[in-house]
């Protein structure tokens, strides 16, 4: 059953030219068996709770399992807390240290939100996030998100951390039919703490680009004006389209950890990745690869002229003390 549903995603999965404008069509699929005495709309019912998890994966097809009930139960559980989690402050920024390889220090840092549930513990952003957007709670995290960003910053300047970027990752509901409320939120914050803007980096996906591309194209460009840093996350997953790249004004592309998984043992893997670097530099671009976690990834990398490195070979994801007692303690290697 379920290869037939792969087959229908793969034909389902096509790219479409509209008024010369290239969307992207994909699918989910939920699958459920009818058992001996249940009746159709029970298994309907089973089929849907498939069909949530497989929204969720994107793009994906999946078979009901009684253990879904429980996932859906922990859904709804944070879905309704959610609603309350800015209000009782238990969202909180990570910051994930970025290596410069041409001058060989840390200079750059990605803020990654982290919600701390009172009952559920650390609950990881790819539960969450999905769940923020489809209710559109995204929208005030994603604000808070930015002002706390911006007042990091300004607390690190006057610790003499100068010269710092942070990045933070925005939804593509951000632009949705509010891309003047995102520009002006993010002038202001910059006014308010007092930093420079091209300290502050902002990042999308590939998967934004699948929605109003003119809409990102326009907001990015007022974005510019304004100063700050803009790049494209998870870049290779297979959404974008050269054409979008050439009008987005872009500085910093960013190749997705699933790029570099196998870099050491496959040769096709380097010539991809190598390949890329090389066209993100033709237009321009800085080349950021995400998810290096060993000395011989990083030497390959350095070997292709990646500009960036982000990954657990230097460092996980740390709260902000940490981060700051992480900083000085590079030393020679900030800078």
């Amino acid at each position: 059953m379920q290869e037939y549903a792969r087959e229908v995603l793969r034909i389902m999965t096509s790219q479409v030219m509209v008024s010369k404008r290239l969307f992207f069509l994909t699918a989910s699929i939920g699958i459920a068996m009818g058992t001996a005495g249940e009746t159709l709309d029970q298994t309907i019912e089973k089929a849907d709770t498939a069909l949530y998890l497989a929204k969720k994966e994107r793009n994906s097809a999946v078979l009901y399992t009684q253990e879904m009930e429980k996932a859906r139960t922990r859904d709804s559980i944070m879905e309704e807390d959610l609603r309350s989690a800015l209000e009782n402050r238990e969202l909180e920024l990570y910051y994930q240290p970025i290596y410069d390889v041409r001058q060989n220090c840390i200079n750059q840092a990605e803020a990654l939100l982290r919600w701390n549930h009172p009952e559920l513990g650390q609950v990881s952003p790819m539960e969450f996030i999905p769940i923020a957007e489809r209710t559109r709670l995204i929208i005030p995290i994603t604000e808070w998100v930015l002002r706390e960003a911006c007042q990091k910053l300004a607390q690190w300047n006057a610790l003499g951390i100068n010269g710092m970027i942070l990045s933070v990752n925005l939804s593509f509901m951000s632009f949705e039919n509010r891309g003047d409320e995102l520009t002006a939120f993010v002038k202001d914050s910059i006014q308010e703490t007092g930093i420079d803007p091209a300290s502050l980096k902002l990042e999308i996906t590939e998967s934004a680009l699948m929605h109003d591309t003119d809409e990102t194209v326009k907001v990015f460009h007022e974005l510019k004006c304004i100063g700050v840093k803009l790049a494209l996350d998870d870049f290779g997953t297979g959404y974008s389209s050269f054409e979008y790249m050439k009008e987005l004004p872009l500085d910093i592309m960013k190749l997705d950890r699933s790029l570099i998984s196998e870099i050491i043992m496959s040769e096709k893997e380097q010539m991809i990745v190598s390949t890329m670097i090389t066209i993100i530099h033709a237009l321009g671009l800085e080349a950021v690869v995400e998810g290096v976690e060993t000395e011989a990834q990083y030497a390959l990398l350095k070997k292709y002229g990646a500009d960036y490195i982000q990954g657990f070979l230097f460092s996980k994801p740390l709260p902000a003390e940490d981060f700051v007692e992480y900083f000085h303690s590079m030393k020679g290697q900030v800078c």
